[in-house]
């Protein structure tokens, strides 16, 4: 599978495919499956990104990991301060 310009090689759910719930499941970031919450990033743009499984979020995987009972911290990445109940707050 070949790349489109301007895509993210670095992206594993673009590489494959996937949107980035299924990428997650693949990984194993199911509830029972992760002792830790999932650490996302937000960037500019309000991206989500969760390093750890390489891929970009939208609202609807996260209200999907909240539906399934997963546990997840959102970061801002540039001051690094807790931002997941703002988060969570946009979900509803």
């Amino acid at each position: 599978m070949s790349l489109a310009d301007g895509d993210d090689p670095h992206c594993t759910a673009q590489i494959l495919g996937m949107t980035g719930l299924a990428l997650l499941a693949r990984r194993g970031h199911m509830v029972g499956m992760r002792s830790e919450p999932v650490l996302i990033k937000r960037y500019g743009g309000s991206r989500l990104y969760d390093a750890a499984a390489h891929c970009y979020l939208s609202l609807d995987d996260l209200a999907e990991l909240v539906a399934r009972g997963e546990r997840f911290i959102v970061r801002d990445a540039k001051t690094d301060n807790d931002i997941t109940q703002e988060i969570l707050d946009r979900l509803r």
